[in-house]
């Protein structure tokens, strides 16, 4: 088969990545924007399945749920650069970026007016008689970083930040690491998940993501949206997405920093997809050659326990030689990266760039003996192929799919490995890969 002129090539992308915003169904409003739906005669966003693992069980995962946290909405920790506009007067963020870092709450609603008991019991099953909608309720900035670069003044030892940028820079993190102390204090499990969304997601989209992720914890710990200038739309989304990607990372590494360094945190588990994965792994790259000065050449970086990637944007090359090349598997407590074949959008952008074979569709024969030994010894390295039944893009199966959602949610609730038969009772295909099937933890018939 021939290949496509280049112009035919680029045409056609273009037309798929735009189809890719209209299939899957969101809101494409910003911030507070109540939302305005692209896929005629579809409904909103509603609450994703019920993981397998939670269906008509025994034991009620929610039951040990603080009572504080037991209501029908999902307060959001969120920190984000994208530029902040305003609808009706309150905070909208937009697609554009900003070169300031923000934090503040973003409370997102499930359902109507359902207690929580109706919610959990909806939550356990399979076949639900209520739809769940999930809404944006408000967002609150409460605090903004100064910008960067940020602004140096010259001492006779060399340069040092600007009396008022250090003053902004230093209450700002103070006010942060105290917004997060009181979060910590609503909550026994003292570790936070950091969300880190992909291509052509609004922040309103991203929130509905995390907060479902958080309430099938099940509410455990602080939940963190990190939303970055993503969701521009239009033939050329795909590209500005990607360089937003390279243009947050200082920020989110500025967000790992401040978590890494509040004392009263004892875990940080970081959960990224799509083109959100480029992002994590450079910043916790970068975190690692940082702390690389100390002389040692692989060194943990503290509180990280879990870097998980689901369904990665990444050329697997390009991640052989800036990842794996720094031994950054080797410096987090895991690495779990989730693949599936059915992907059409990894399957997309591997066609666009013309790579060997994008992360999030590899198989164990895509790596060489050598690269096979180093994840071994790893120890800490674990590939989950979903072979599962997707949706017509199949890129979101990690919350569409209820035996992915268990596998994930039982890796981020009980720390376990994969493979581990009372927690993670996964079939090995071989070396450090592991299978998925529509079953797994389902209850049985």
């Amino acid at each position: 088969m021939l290949a496509p002129p280049p112009l035919l090539k680029t045409v056609w992308a273009s037309l798929l990545i735009a189809l890719r915003a209209l299939v899957c169904v969101r809101w494409r409003g910003v911030g507070m924007l109540a939302g305005v739906l692209v896929v005629c005669g579809c409904a909103g966003p509603r609450l994703m399945p019920t993981p397998n693992a939670y269906r008509e069980t025994a034991t009620n995962p929610f039951a040990a749920v603080p009572v504080v946290f037991r209501t029908n909405t999902v307060d959001l920790l969120y920190v984000t650069d994208r530029e902040l506009g305003t609808d009706d007067g309150l905070p909208a963020y937009t697609y554009r970026r900003s070169p300031s870092l923000a934090f503040g709450s973003c409370v997102v609603g499930i359902g109507d007016d359902e207690s929580w008991d109706t919610l959990v019991a909806e939550s356990r099953q399979a076949r639900r008689h209520t739809a769940l909608p999930l809404r944006l309720r408000w967002v609150k900035e409460q605090g903004r970083f100064p910008a960067t670069p940020m602004a140096l003044t010259r001492t006779h030892a060399g340069y040092a930040l600007d009396g008022r940028v250090a003053m902004r820079l230093e209450l700002t993190s103070e006010a942060l690491e105290r917004e997060l102390k009181r979060r910590l204090a609503l909550t026994p499990r003292k570790e936070a998940f950091v969300f880190v969304h992909g291509f052509n997601n609004d922040f309103g989209w991203a929130a509905f993501v995390a907060a479902q992720v958080w309430h099938f914890l099940p509410r455990q710990g602080v939940p963190i949206l990190y939303s970055w200038p993503a969701g521009r739309g239009g033939l050329r989304g795909y590209t500005y997405d990607r360089e937003s990607g390279e243009f947050t990372v200082y920020h989110l590494r500025q967000l790992l920093r401040a978590l890494i360094e509040c004392p009263e945190l004892e875990k940080i588990h970081i959960i990224a997809h799509s083109r959100g994965t480029d992002v994590a792994t450079t910043a916790v790259r970068e975190l690692v050659l940082e702390d690389r000065l100390s002389g040692e050449l692989v060194r943990r970086v503290p509180k990280i326990a879990n870097l998980v990637l689901i369904a990665p944007d990444l050329d697997l090359q390009v991640t052989a030689q800036r990842f794996a090349a720094d031994f950054v598997p080797l410096a987090v407590g895991r690495l779990t990266v989730y693949v599936c074949e059915k992907d059409r959008a990894v399957n997309l952008a591997n066609w666009l760039f013309e790579g060997v074979r994008r992360l999030g569709q590899v198989r164990v024969h895509d790596f060489t003996d050598e690269q096979k030994r180093y994840m071994r010894a790893a120890n800490s390295v674990q590939f989950i192929d979903a072979r599962v039944k997707v949706d017509f893009l199949g890129h979101g199966y990690f919350h569409d799919n209820p035996a992915v959602s268990s596998d994930l949610l039982q890796l981020l609730r009980e720390d376990c490995d994969a493979g581990e038969d009372d927690c993670r009772p996964l079939k090995r295909e071989q070396d450090v890969f592991w299978k998925i099937t529509d079953d797994y933890l389902a209850p049985p018939r």
